[in-house]
């Protein structure tokens, strides 16, 4: 299952879905592959770089430790600007739909499944879960009894509050308790000791943003890329 992983992580990359820059884009057009839907998801990304986390830790290869290393450094410039998590496609603009109302908390798990794959990850991830765990929990300020949490820990005050908005805090509180050791399944040295293992052209990021709805997303008949990544995340789950 490794050559699967190895091969699907390739697929994605020539097709143009991870470029140069470690950008992971939402789709493609079905004929040819060769349109690509420029714009980022943070399930997408989470997904891939647990995935990668996951191949790591069983095998120790380089590549995949390379692999990390370039998509958690575009994870946190696109997703977590100034430390605090935000939805980049459409959270400034409104545009969110319901499901993705629950992505950051994908996302903030994640990166806590990768650092325990891949302790030498901890160093940056770990603060960055905790300022923006702290920044979800300064907007659980709204509703009746005053605690509802809100969607956007980057509002200047609470916003609206929905299911997404609550499971997403919740996952970032717990996600920023994570340790390297406490119930890791990676020993630390590249391998597994069994456990559960549940932009434009200048590098801004910017064609995730604003210009973007959810309907826009929604519409474009194309390749979704969670389907590749499921394959990816699946083979490794299998690998272990």
């Amino acid at each position: 299952m490794s050559k699967l992983a190895e091969d699907t992580y390739d697929l994605l990359s020539d097709i143009g879905l991870i470029d140069e820059k470690f950008n992971v884009y939402s789709g493609a057009q079905a004929a040819g592959c060769d349109e690509i839907d420029k714009i980022q998801i943070s399930l997408d990304a989470a997904m891939l770089l647990e995935g990668c986390a996951y191949q790591y830790s069983f095998t120790g290869d380089d590549d995949w430790k390379e692999r990390i290393d370039g998509l958690l450094s575009r994870t946190l410039d696109v997703f977590f600007p100034d430390g605090v998590a935000v939805e980049a496609a459409c959270e400034k603009s409104k545009t969110c739909n319901t499901d993705m109302e629950f992505y950051k908390g994908f996302l903030h798990r994640s990166l806590a499944k990768t650092m325990q794959l891949a302790p030498q990850t901890a160093d940056t991830i770990l603060p960055v879960l905790k300022s923006s765990a702290k920044a979800a929990v300064a907007r659980c300020t709204g509703g009746d009894n005053g605690r509802m949490c809100g969607f956007s820990w980057v509002a200047d005050e609470f916003d609206e509050s929905s299911a997404g908005a609550q499971s997403s805090v919740l996952a970032a509180l717990y996600s920023a308790m994570t340790t390297t050791t406490a119930n890791s399944s990676s020993t630390g040295d590249g391998q597994t000791s069994g456990g559960n293992g549940t932009t434009d052209s200048n590098g801004t990021g910017s064609n995730t943003t604003d210009d973007s709805t959810a309907d826009s997303m929604g519409a474009r008949s194309g390749i979704h890329l969670g389907v590749a990544l499921a394959s990816l995340l699946f083979a490794t789950i299998i690998d272990i």
